[in-house]
């Protein structure tokens, strides 16, 4: 294996993006803004208020700034 370039494991451009399901709002947020939750069967969920509604807004979608991933 060559390494071309070392990565950073504390990137800030990780970004998560929110649909709610109440009012339709798509919105996406920070890695310091949402709040890490485990689910059920050990799985990582974050949360999120929506800015319109203030309904708790549960997702699994982080997006990189290159590309979109779904865990």
């Amino acid at each position: 294996m060559k390494i071309i370039q070392k990565g950073n494991l504390k990137r800030k451009d990780k970004r998560y993006r929110f649909d709610c399901r109440v009012c339709g709002c798509v919105f996406e947020c920070e890695d310091d803004e949402v709040r890490e939750m485990f689910g059920s069967y050990n799985e990582t969920v974050f949360a999120h208020d929506c800015p319109t509604c203030s309904e708790i807004v549960y997702g699994e979608q982080i997006v990189y700034r290159e590309s979109v991933q779904d865990y």
